[in-house]
């Protein structure tokens, strides 16, 4: 299937499907095997017509589901060397199926011009991605605590951007269930954007080109789609753009499909 498709996302599992004419990718793997092959089995997707996995960091949530590509002959894995060496044990018997990238090296990738940027985050070598795809650019940021002018020019005048509306600062300051260093943790600038921080991201990255926004990793417990929402549509519609469709992804539930 060409096009886009958010599989599933938020802090239990994140997987991005992106279809090309000739080549098959999946952003992060980090749904379970059942899962990812029951959600690619909706949008009429068989797993082992998958050409790669591009990894964006090695928390478990991106990388559940790497036992799966191990079991799929022809599914290359794609990741930086610091990730790849935190990942190795999942792919310990198909070596020879993992390939390295240089973050901040653009690569091609059948059909696909991928490059992987630097971002913030309480990882080893964590990135986002911006993918051209017939003279279409796509901007992927999943996990980061702040946005650095390297992550604005990566995402600036993407046609589709994918940026995550991880919490609203209130509801996560205000949660007794969680202890003030993990808040500390996402509240700072190696942990996950806020709404507003999202929002202002987007705000400045957008453009008239951009044709589909999706905001993703929301917290179970510290957002919601309508505060996600809401933030993100005020700050565009300050700098009128306020028409681009905004679609929340979800962590239990496939999203919907993106034409590229």
């Amino acid at each position: 299937m060409e096009g886009l498709v958010v599989l599933g996302s938020g802090s239990r599992g994140n997987a991005i499907y992106i279809g090309g004419p000739r080549t098959r990718l999946l952003i992060d793997c980090g749904l379970s095997p059942r899962q990812t092959r029951l959600r690619l089995k909706q949008i009429g997707v068989d797993p082992a017509s998958l050409d790669a996995v591009l990894i964006s960091h090695e928390h478990r949530d991106h990388i559940g589901g790497l036992a799966l590509v191990a079991r799929l002959r022809h599914t290359t894995c794609y990741a930086n060397r610091l990730t790849a060496e935190a990942i190795g044990s999942v792919l310990d018997q198909q070596a020879e199926r993992l390939r390295i990238f240089t973050t901040g090296e653009p690569f091609e990738l059948g059909e696909f011009w991928v490059n992987p940027f630097s971002v913030l985050h309480d990882a080893l070598d964590p990135v986002g991605f911006e993918l051209r795809l017939n003279g279409l650019k796509i901007g992927i940021t999943t996990d980061l605590g702040h946005a650095t002018t390297l992550v604005r020019e990566r995402l600036k005048g993407a046609n589709v951007l994918i940026v995550e509306t991880n919490h609203d600062e209130n509801l996560l300051r205000n949660n007794v269930r969680r202890p003030w260093p993990l808040k500390q943790r996402i509240l700072g600038k190696m942990g996950h954007l806020s709404n507003t921080a999202a929002a202002k991201l987007l705000a400045d990255t957008a453009t008239p080109a951009t044709r589909h926004i999706v905001l993703a990793h929301l917290s179970q417990e510290c957002n919601t789609e309508a505060l996600a929402r809401q933030a993100v549509l005020a700050h565009l519609e300050l700098v009128g753009l306020g028409d681009v469709p905004i679609e929340v992804s979800r962590q239990n539930a496939i999203g919907s499909h993106i034409p590229l």
